[in-house]
């Protein structure tokens, strides 16, 4: 499995950097939760860890990937990614 995320905005303020993260490695799902054992990543940091996410199914195109909340700066959030299969015709 390969997570790669960035910051889609189309325009950057002045001097700003976009934000990218990555991370991958072997999975296991069991239908609610999504493990990941992370051997490669943006951040070191990450490697030898796991990435836990529950998933919730949201149509048959689209699912929510939920990590356990954690601190942003000096907030507390959880940052939820939505998925959706697009369709090429």
């Amino acid at each position: 499995m390969l997570a790669a995320l960035c910051n889609g905005d189309e325009e950057l303020k002045p001097n700003a950097r976009r934000a990218y993260s990555s991370y991958g490695g072997l999975y296991t799902f069991d239908g609610a939760t999504l493990e990941v054992s992370v051997d490669m990543a943006s951040d070191p940091t990450r490697i030898g860890g796991r990435q836990v996410r529950g998933v919730e199914f949201l149509d048959q195109r689209r699912i929510v990937l939920r990590p356990p909340q954690r601190l942003y700066g000096e907030s507390v959030e959880r940052r939820e990614l939505v998925w959706e299969q697009v369709l090429a015709f």
